[in-house]
């Protein structure tokens, strides 16, 4: 019969080189020959440690991996007859923190020594040939597959450094934070495929994108934050439930007193309100406070406000056109795509300065004026019409034209009659 716990596993294993050997490994378990599983089994782990020594120089340039897999070569074309590189590598490993953790390793050590034991005659008078019991090899079995087997090759303890470094120097390769979140997602994401080691890292990289104030975490906290959210994405259920647990560490590393990290908090927090809301109570103070004091803070703020129509209605002109901009680009990201319509004309129409209509108009009104109703082009013509901000500036006349060309799409019979200073 077989056994749930290792056909789930078998699932985990990336590599058809080893599924392969895997299946010897369990052919002789299922069929009771347990000398050759534990045999098999080795020959498995140690094959699979090898290819992803060669997986951490090939894909991830590690440069310890090549020291030990310069290693191997070197001492299999000295003598191929010897084992030596067998037990040598797998330690090579374990002290350079690739492959192995301290548990995975003393799980090694262990199938080591029982292989020993069944590979070698080692007769003893009354029991004969050394022969281990079923429940011993299942045990190997699971052991070394979800310590070794099923793992990719870059986790161990120095894989966040390798993470981290990826996201800065692949960055650039990227147009968006979309494409370096689908490249992060398909080369380490999707092979770990674990909610707890993902959790580890959405933890470590909380503190990098929200806490650190350095200039290479200044240079990397949009692409951080990008990543944050895909990690919440995979794992929504597991993070919310495990982050009540360790709400404080959160609330801790987020620092209130830098801009650069208060902004990206407010964009993480926007996205993701459970995880606003189960931080601890001093905190969600003390952010109310520093947000209530800054006009862009405040207007970016949805988090604050389960209505998003109604935390809209309240955001006023003045504040910077990059804030509008995200909270425009916010409320269609909701859902909200007439309404953001109706924020933007507002924004632009009630401008208190020439500078604001003008940011307004380029970065909210012109890209967005091809999908607005002929009642939005009207209030358009409304607010062109009533504020000297507006029709009193250098660049009325351009836009007061783009206003005209699509209201003549949408009602080519519209009377500008009453619109004095639109006209």
């Amino acid at each position: 019969m077989k056994i749930p716990a290792i056909e789930e596993l078998i699932e985990q294993v990336a590599d058809s080189r080893t599924k392969e050997s895997l299946d010897e490994v369990l052919s002789s378990f299922y069929s009771g020959n347990m000398r050759s599983a534990v045999v098999m089994l080795y020959a498995t782990v140690v094959s699979d440690v090898y290819y992803k020594i060669c997986d951490l120089v090939n894909l991830y340039n590690d440069n310890g991996a090549k020291l030990i897999l310069d290693y191997v070569d070197k001492e299999w074309k000295r003598n191929k007859t010897s084992a030596m590189w067998e037990t040598e590598m797998p330690k090579k490993c374990h002290e350079s923190n690739k492959v192995f953790n301290n548990v995975s390793y003393a799980h090694f050590c262990n199938l080591q020594t029982q292989r020993n034991l069944c590979a070698h005659p080692n007769i003893d008078a009354m029991k004969g040939l050394y022969k281990p019991n079923r429940a011993t090899v299942q045990g190997l079995i699971i052991e070394l597959m979800e310590g070794v087997l099923c793992k990719p090759p870059f986790l161990s303890k120095d894989f966040f450094d390798v993470f981290t470094d990826d996201i800065e120097n692949s960055s650039d390769s990227f147009p968006d934070s979309k494409g370096l979140c689908a490249y992060i997602n398909a080369k380490y994401l999707e092979k770990i495929d674990n909610e707890v080691e993902e959790y580890g890292l959405f933890k470590k990289l909380w503190k990098l994108v929200f806490k650190k104030t350095d200039d290479r975490s200044n240079k990397n906290r949009h692409n951080g934050n990008a990543v944050l959210d895909k990690l919440l994405t995979r794992n929504s259920v597991f993070f919310v439930e495990t982050f009540k647990k360790d709400a404080d560490y959160y609330a801790v590393n987020v620092n209130l007193e830098d801009k650069n990290c208060v902004d990206a908090y407010i964009r993480f927090a926007n996205l993701h309100r459970d995880f606003y809301k189960n931080m601890p109570e001093h905190f969600k103070l003390a952010f109310n406070e520093k947000v209530n004091k800054d006009e862009d803070y405040k207007a970016k703020s949805f988090c604050l406000n389960d209505d998003v129509l109604a935390h809209a209605k309240n955001i006023h002109s003045g504040i910077s056109y990059k804030t509008a901009k995200y909270s425009y680009n916010y409320m269609v990201s909701v859902g909200e795509k007439p309404e953001a319509l109706d924020f933007c004309i507002r924004m632009y129409g009630t401008s208190s300065c020439y500078n604001d209509a003008d940011d307004y108009f380029e970065s909210l009104i012109a890209p967005n004026i091809h999908k607005m109703t002929e009642e939005q082009l009207k209030k358009l013509v409304e607010y062109s019409n009533t504020n000297n901000q507006i029709y009193d500036r250098r660049k009325a006349s351009s836009a007061k034209h783009l206003i005209k060309e699509y209201m003549g799409k949408k009602n080519p019979d519209f009377d500008y009659a009453g619109y004095e200073h639109f006209n």
